[in-house]
């Protein structure tokens, strides 16, 4: 009988909800910024692609200088659609960035285990006019990159053709109703 609460549940739930209310109306909160936030995200996962193609870079200099292509594509792409202040065009970008960190990092991963990092004219012969396997390497990283590239184009296709356009959703309500009303007098007949 010691342990038998005198005050019943709800009362008890009401004095913590009433504790809350009180709390939370000293400390208003704002609502969340989604645009603001997935913006930040696209700029940083861009950037953070940006310096692993920056790495790749001081791998094998010369050749590539192409595979900063799309990651600058991805960072222009991205603060254009911040300053147009379009949420549905970042997150392709940062998809397309988030794929792209992770083909980078395999790559480099690769390289690093596969050839060594002595610079590519020291093994080369004078006369010889074969691709070197760190530039085929280079060349297979910048297709596989360019293959992402077109998949999130693709990707943004379907969004812009699937995306909701106030006088077509107008259009097909107004098909599907007259649809209804024939159904309905050929049931009623």
């Amino acid at each position: 009988m010691i342990f038998i609460n005198s005050r019943p549940v709800d009362e008890q739930a009401m004095h913590i909800n009433d504790m809350h209310r009180r709390r939370s109306s000293l400390h208003p909160k704002q609502p969340p910024t989604s645009t603001c936030n997935s913006a930040k995200l696209g700029v940083l996962t861009s950037i953070v692609y940006l310096v692993l193609s920056a790495v790749c870079i001081v791998l094998h200099y010369p050749l590539s200088l192409l595979c900063i292509l799309v990651p600058a594509l991805v960072l222009f792409f991205i603060l254009a659609a911040i300053r147009r202040k379009k949420q549905i065009d970042v997150w392709t970008a940062t998809f397309l960035a988030t794929l792209g960190i992770f083909i980078k990092g395999a790559a480099i991963i690769t390289y690093l285990s596969v050839f060594d990092v002595s610079p590519i004219g020291e093994q080369r012969k004078k006369g010889d006019t074969a691709l070197h396997p760190k530039s085929i390497f280079i060349i297979v990283v910048l297709m596989c990159e360019i293959l992402a590239l077109i998949a999130a184009i693709c990707l943004k296709w379907h969004l812009v053709a699937f995306r909701a356009d106030p006088e077509l959703v107008a259009v097909v309500n107004q098909k599907r109703k007259e649809s209804r009303v024939m159904s309905n007098a050929s049931y009623a007949s």
